[in-house]
């Protein structure tokens, strides 16, 4: 069949666009021009004007001046939405672009997405860096920053949270609003238009004085777990590896390339092995070495934790507090369960876990301690569960 006049329909559109795209940025450069002009004009005429009356009307001509500049914004910003078809973007990486330097001493960030992939427009990249820096810029009395995911019915919830003052219930849709009344507003009105060409949603779940929490909800097939799948290459190890944050201990989610680190350090905690497929891994690290590890694994009917192991090399640490402190945040969004030994039910009992009986587990889960009989006490294993946060 020949396609011959289709391609060159396509191309003749592609052209079309680019020159009516160069056409609207020389247009806004000049209406940029224009308005400063004008907010220049007013306030100099403000500085010389003793006319009470002629300055209100100066006033109003500065106000409807910013409000044209808004909307010149808004257009820049939205010209370029479904310029370019929707990608397949990670989501770390595009958290990492957003720009955090007004963030004080006090404001811990912590971005719990390395294995995650978005099927978005690129402008993807830019709701990130806003819902990011909009935490930065007004979470004044936040002190964490948290970006995790949950799995629901039918989509994957990319959450991003902070603990300070919160929104209050009435402003929780206004604010995506095309005119909230703040520049804020503007953005989150943008953000929502661009999550919307691959069918995201998002919304404002926080609680006053408990903090903002943005939701952004990705049907399903729209979002992929890298290395999970064949259709979800693994990411490369970034160069040069493993990181060293200068002596710093951290955590974070490992990457399925890098399943082999875990799989090292658990040769002396029953051969454990991880499974891309399943499993997120968090491991703790010290000068540039992983030093104790975690297992949320996905079964049909829930989330387990388990292999929480530090080897005895790197005990004494508080090792193992890092690692399922990050744990619980980057998975917590969900029910989790565990099998715990019993001397440390108080230890699990910090991080917001609490004893269940054996009946209370999800059968997958029931059946890997289907050795003890129903006796998990006298087998020294005590079943815990955590429920996610309300």
């Amino acid at each position: 069949m020949d396609i011959t006049g289709r391609v060159n329909a396509e191309e003749a559109l592609q052209t079309a666009n680019e020159k009516l795209s160069l056409l609207a940025r020389i247009s806004s450069d000049h209406l940029h021009q224009t308005v400063n002009e004008i907010i220049e004009t007013v306030d100099e005429a403000s500085a010389k004007c003793r006319d009470t009356s002629a300055i209100g009307l100066l006033e109003r001509i500065r106000g409807m001046a910013w409000t044209l500049a808004r909307q010149i914004f808004l257009t820049e910003t939205y010209q370029d939405l479904g310029a370019s078809p929707p990608e397949w973007i990670p989501v770390q990486g595009a958290l990492r672009q957003a720009d955090t330097s007004a963030a004080g001493g006090d404001l811990s960030i912590r971005f719990w997405a390395e294995r995650l992939e978005v099927y978005a427009d690129p402008l993807f990249l830019d709701v990130m860096s806003h819902l990011v820096e909009n935490a930065v810029r007004h979470g004044s009395t936040a002190r964490n920053l948290i970006v995790s995911s949950a799995e629901t019915p039918g989509a994957l919830e990319l959450i991003v949270e902070d603990d300070g003052q919160g929104i209050p219930d009435e402003k929780k849709e206004t604010i995506f609003e095309y005119d909230a009344g703040r520049h804020a507003g503007l953005g989150l009105f943008i953000c929502r238009q661009i999550l919307s060409v691959t069918g995201m949603t998002i919304s404002e779940t926080g609680r006053l004085g408990k903090g903002a929490r943005f939701v952004i909800r990705i049907p399903d097939g729209n979002w992929r777990v890298e290395g999970a799948a064949d259709d979800a290459p693994p990411f490369p190890v970034p160069s040069p590896g493993i990181p060293d944050r200068s002596g710093e201990v951290f955590a974070r989610e490992l990457l399925s390339a890098e399943f082999p680190v875990a799989n090292d350090l658990w040769v002396d905690y029953h051969e454990t092995k991880g499974d891309p497929k399943t499993d997120r891994i968090i491991a703790a690290f010290a000068e540039g070495r992983a030093v104790s590890l975690a297992r949320c694994r996905r079964h049909p009917d829930g989330l387990e934790v388990d292999a929480v192991f530090t080897p005895v090399a790197h005990r004494g640490h508080g090792y193992a507090n890092v690692t399922v402190k990050g744990l619980v945040e980057a998975c917590g969004n969900e029910l989790l369960y565990m099998h715990s030994v019993l001397n440390l039910t108080g230890f699990y009992g910090k991080y917001g876990f609490v004893t269940i009986s054996e009946d209370e587990l999800p059968p997958t889960i029931k059946e890997r301690f289907a050795f003890a009989g129903g006796q998990l006490e006298g087998a020294n294993v005590q079943p815990m569960k955590r429920e996610p946060p309300p």
